[in-house]
């Protein structure tokens, strides 16, 4: 499968069209009652279903012009470390036992 779409930086585009249909016929009965005359239907269940499913894709491209920090991804600055982040403690690292500080032994 192959789609061609034009469209512009920022905008969002629909791709749609890949469909599932699923058809489910069941039917469960007790073994010989069924076929009783007059009172067969009485110890069947039949079930009948049908499913249908869609894909819809939607995208939006961003053109990018100037791949830098100070370019394009200029709105992402304030995400990045700063001077002191490699001297920060780790938030995320238990201390050692027999120290409330989680500071290193030396």
């Amino acid at each position: 499968m192959e789609s061609l779409i034009k469209v512009n930086s920022g905008q969002i585009a629909v791709m749609g069209g890949l469909l599932q249909d699923v058809l489910s016929d069941q039917e469960d009965s007790v073994p010989g009652a069924n076929r009783l005359l007059g009172l067969g239907h009485m110890f069947e269940h039949k079930n009948q279903s049908n499913t249908k499913t869609e894909l819809v894709v939607f995208i939006r491209p961003i053109v990018v012009r100037d791949a830098s920090v100070n370019g394009d991804y200029r709105g992402y600055r304030t995400y990045l470390p700063d001077e002191g982040f490699m001297n920060a403690p780790n938030p995320g690292k238990r201390p050692y036992l027999g120290d409330p500080t989680g500071t290193v032994p030396r």
